[in-house]
């Protein structure tokens, strides 16, 4: 033993060892029989180290963690749609064109379907698992990623998600309400954001999930503005107003603007504002940085397949789209196939980083080599 500190009576005292009756300590040391010298043999217990993993990202656990970003923002974008789509029922024009949207990014299977509640259905089929592109399909979608990336999710996270599945099945199956359904629906999205901003450890996992759903916001939407303005008509005040609910910046419009909205300025918002967390500047600004963090940590130089489709969309001149006249009508139609352009780029992206960070073929280096 390398010894230690003992308490030691004072003269007199037997039975009692205390320092205030004159005791005291001394320094003791333990010999060896043989006296060898203590250094050599000391069996006194080292203090345990942590051991720190530092294995590398398993790809599979990466895409489920990428591919669950991914889902929740689908989720949340088609709830947003459907929500503010039943909002206009009263408006026989703008219904029209929301339910041709919704039928565009698959919220019906049948052109036959309508979203509208009928008293007494046993389902609502806007909400029906048969629809391979429904809301219900993308929720089972989100479920089965997060099972697979478990082990990167608190209790709390992955509660989260169950409760979510549950209170959307349970609603469907009791015919609740199209529009309570979908309020529970972005309040438990909500929830699940909030759990990837700030209770995740935000290492590269964590990058690709986040960089997942910053690729679906920013694809929904310009799909859903070039849907729009296609065409090349003025939307009207009503379409604007549906527009900006889908886009979650009817609040930001308001308090920035006195005015009704209007073309220029919701354009402006949700396309240009780089302080929207909703707008597709933002979306472009995050994942170009997300890009930079995952090269740096990754190694390789980041990825440019969006650069020349955000380039020509910020080319646009905002004041050349109000108005009747054919150099207006054109302007709305350039900035439709430029938008539509852009979420074609979202889509390579996704792919190129499918094939660059989502192999789960390993490949037998030596049979590579002969």
């Amino acid at each position: 033993m390398p010894g230690g500190l003992a308490r030691i009576a004072g003269d007199g005292a037997v039975d009692v060892v205390s320092m205030q009756r004159g005791g005291g300590s001394k320094d003791v040391w333990v010999l060896t029989p043989d006296l060898r010298p203590i250094e050599e043999f000391s069996g006194a217990p080292t203090q345990p180290r942590t051991q720190i993993r530092h294995d590398e990202l398993p790809s599979r656990l990466v895409e489920n963690l990428y591919w669950m970003g991914r889902y929740s923002e689908r989720c949340d974008s088609k709830a947003r749609l459907l929500r503010a789509s039943l909002g206009v029922r009263s408006n026989a024009a703008l219904w029209s064109t929301a339910v041709a949207v919704c039928r565009h990014f698959g919220c019906m299977r049948d052109p036959g379907e309508d979203l509208t509640h009928k008293a007494g259905s046993a389902n609502l089929p806007m909400f029906s698992e048969a629809n391979p592109l429904g809301v219900a399909a993308d929720l089972q979608r989100l479920v089965r990623c997060a099972s697979q990336a478990r082990s990167r999710l608190s209790a709390e996270n992955w509660r989260a998600i169950g409760v979510l599945q549950r209170e959307f099945h349970d609603a469907w199956q009791r015919s609740a309400d199209p529009r309570e359904i979908l309020d529970r629906m972005l309040l438990s999205l909500a929830a699940l954001a909030g759990f990837a901003h700030d209770d995740m450890t935000q290492d590269d996992g964590w990058r690709l999930m986040m960089l997942g759903r910053r690729l679906e916001r920013l694809q929904f939407l310009a799909e859903l503005l070039a849907q729009r303005l296609a065409g090349g008509s003025t939307p009207s005040q009503a379409e604007l107003e549906w527009l900006l609910d889908i886009g979650d910046s009817t609040i930001t419009y308001r308090t920035r603007y006195l005015a009704s909205p209007q073309l220029a300025a919701t354009i402006d918002l949700l396309v240009f504002d780089h302080s929207n967390p909703r707008s597709l500047a933002f979306q472009w600004d995050e994942i170009e940085i997300s890009l930079l963090r995952i090269a740096v940590s990754l190694g390789g130089t980041p990825d440019t397949t969006l650069d020349a489709a955000v380039t020509l969309v910020e080319e646009l001149q905002l004041s050349a789209l109000e108005g009747d006249s054919a150099r207006a009508e054109r302007a709305r139609v350039s900035l439709g196939v430029q938008l539509q352009a852009l979420g074609v780029a979202v889509g390579l992206l996704s792919d190129r980083l499918s094939l660059k960070h989502f192999s789960l073929i390993e490949l037998n280096l030596s049979m590579v080599a002969a």
